[in-house]
């Protein structure tokens, strides 16, 4: 489950420090909305009072090295085998987002966040990037590949020509693929894929504060009055 913690307005600007309660379990976690709505993410920080090194190990499979077109992933025999069947997530590497021309596979998703110049000569509609460096400077372009798989149509016609005109150099991706049920990594076996094996690094910070959490607020589900109390204490 997930859920909003309400503080004392006494104690805190509550636009100023949102805190939730969650569940990794749970199919309404809160990590899981922010890890979908940023696409472009690549790395990612987790602060722990133990060590939890050889505990991401396990749960952290391979991911692949691969250079493709962008045209690669608009391909029905490509959709069909790597996109329907399973969930496949892609990032090109070596690209900076605030300077160059940056790409993405969502799930069913090609993402492409791309300059003014680029965005104007590539004619397909996309929409103002939400954090741009300047107003108007970077747009984003959400390709849906299940819309790709009948080449007869006038849409992937249209996005084909566009992405070979205009996007047609080969881009270096990292590529991660998994088992569309449970989760786990299934080999993605694209000519040319070679596996990396993540890289995970810690490091102690002494001195740090971390909130002693009492058991009761991780043993109940109940957000009852003394519930809340004790989670007040935390902040």
């Amino acid at each position: 489950m997930s859920s909003h913690i309400p503080l004392p307005k006494e104690k805190h600007n509550k636009s100023k420090l949102f805190v939730t309660r969650s569940h990794l379990l749970s199919k309404k976690h809160e990590h899981s909305k922010l890890i979908q709505t940023h696409p472009f993410n690549h790395q990612i920080s987790i602060i722990s009072q133990s060590a939890v090194r050889e505990t991401l190990a396990k749960y952290i499979g391979p991911y692949y090295n691969v250079t493709l077109k962008l045209s690669d992933f608009i391909d029905p025999a490509f959709i069909s085998t790597y996109i329907k069947r399973n969930t496949l997530i892609a990032l090109s590497s070596n690209r900076y987002i605030d300077a160059d021309d940056v790409f993405a596979i969502d799930g069913q998703k090609l993402i492409l966040s791309v300059g003014k110049d680029t965005y104007e000569t590539l004619g397909l509609v996309g929409k103002s990037a939400q954090f741009p460096v300047e107003r108007g400077s970077r747009f984003v372009v959400e390709i849906d590949l299940l819309d790709c798989m009948d080449p007869a149509k006038k849409y992937y016609q249209r996005v084909h020509n566009r992405l070979n005109a205009v996007l047609s150099e080969p881009v270096e991706f990292l590529v991660g693929y998994f088992d569309k049920t449970t989760g786990t990594p299934v080999t993605f076996d694209v000519p040319g894929a070679t596996v990396v094996t993540p890289q995970v690094d810690t490091r102690s910070v002494p001195n740090m504060m971390v909130p002693n959490v009492p058991e009761c607020l991780v043993s109940t589900n109940e957000q009852t009055d003394t519930w809340t109390e004790h989670a007040h204490e935390l902040f």
